[in-house]
């Protein structure tokens, strides 16, 4: 009896490892999911990503031919970015003389401003543009990543932004509630494969 209350201990305690591994692995998943390049979503293919060149030493500058760090352009992903393909260039359309720039995706970050009618660059949430979702919503819902919404001025602010999802034929209005790191300015015009959308 005691070797049979041995080893249900032994089997009960080794279902506890073999939880408690489970568990850490979750966590660590969980790690890695957050510090996913935010380019590396497949949903965000043929997608208008407005992004900006961040330096980051010489090596940017060897990336991007270095005359482009702090300017803004226009990303339209053909295919997924992959992690361990980030130093991988590509296609970054300048808003400054529209001329195509090969630029490292790893050097690129989302813009989260836009001019209003004065010329002045405010926040997302100050001004109704087009964006598109790069991240999870406000309950950590990540569903709605790669579609095209509206900023709602009136229900927004520095810290979470309320926005209007494009909407097909037929599909009722719906609004979510976002972090402004969760989405990236998409500025609503005709691209080289993309279009502009028209909210109704």
């Amino acid at each position: 009896m005691q070797r049979e209350t041995g080893a249900r201990r032994k089997t009960q305690w080794d279902r506890v490892v073999q939880v408690t591994g489970q568990q850490v692995v979750l966590v660590e998943s969980k790690k890695k999911t957050k510090k996913e390049h935010w380019m590396c979503h497949e949903a965000l293919i043929n997608k208008r990503l407005d992004v900006v060149v961040r330096p980051h030493g010489q090596a940017v500058w060897q990336a991007s031919g270095g005359q482009e760090v702090g300017n803004t352009g226009f990303v339209e992903l053909q295919t997924a970015l992959r992690e361990e393909k980030l130093r991988s260039k590509v296609d970054v359309r300048m808003d400054r003389g529209g001329r195509k720039q090969r630029v490292a995706a790893e050097f690129l970050e989302p813009v989260r401003t836009a001019q209003n009618g004065a010329g002045e660059e405010v926040g997302l949430w100050g001004i109704a543009t087009r964006v598109v979702v790069i991240g999870a919503d406000t309950s950590g819902s990540r569903d709605d990543i790669g579609r095209y919404a509206l900023v709602d001025v009136s229900g927004s602010g520095p810290a979470v932004v309320k926005v209007w999802f494009e909407r097909a034929s037929g599909e009722d209005l719906r609004e979510g509630i976002f972090p402004v790191e969760s989405l990236c300015r998409s500025t609503n015009v005709d691209g080289i494969t993309t279009g502009l959308t028209r909210f109704r």
